[in-house]
């Protein structure tokens, strides 16, 4: 009969850990969305990023030819850049250069700056010769 008692007294009731349970679910409901929304601006910004380095090529490019490239893979080609890609989603970053080829516009079509249903940045990144980074 003290066997009995023993066992009763000693674990946790049913109640105890459905609480526990429901608490970490209140808490893992509020951090995930945090921690995926995060991981998403660090991407954004790696492409940013990305775009910067693309910029300087052109530049490069443009201070050795007089004129900009009319096509990423030019500065593939000449050395300039390595790859054309975006780091995070591998979507091929976009050019599009005026009739003159005195500016140009570095464009991505990545899906990264969307989580959740949310803009984590609005617009698509870009960068312009002119304007510098923007999203549009």
């Amino acid at each position: 009969m003290r066997d009995m008692r023993r066992l009763k007294q000693s674990g946790f009731t049913l109640i105890e850990m459905m609480v526990v349970i429901v608490i970490i679910g209140i808490l893992l409901a509020l951090l995930i969305p945090n921690l995926v929304r995060s991981k998403h601006q660090g991407q954004l910004a790696a492409c940013e990023h990305s775009l910067r380095a693309l910029a300087s090529a052109m530049e490069n490019y443009n201070a050795q030819n007089k004129i900009y490239p009319d096509s990423l893979d030019r500065l593939t080609q000449a050395n300039y850049i390595q790859q054309v890609v975006c780091p995070t989603n591998r979507a091929d970053y976009g050019l599009d250069v005026t009739d003159d080829g005195r500016d140009y516009t570095l464009f991505c079509n990545g899906i990264h700056h969307l989580v959740l249903g949310e803009l984590v940045g609005e617009g698509f990144p870009q960068y312009s010769g002119a304007a510098g980074l923007f999203r549009n």
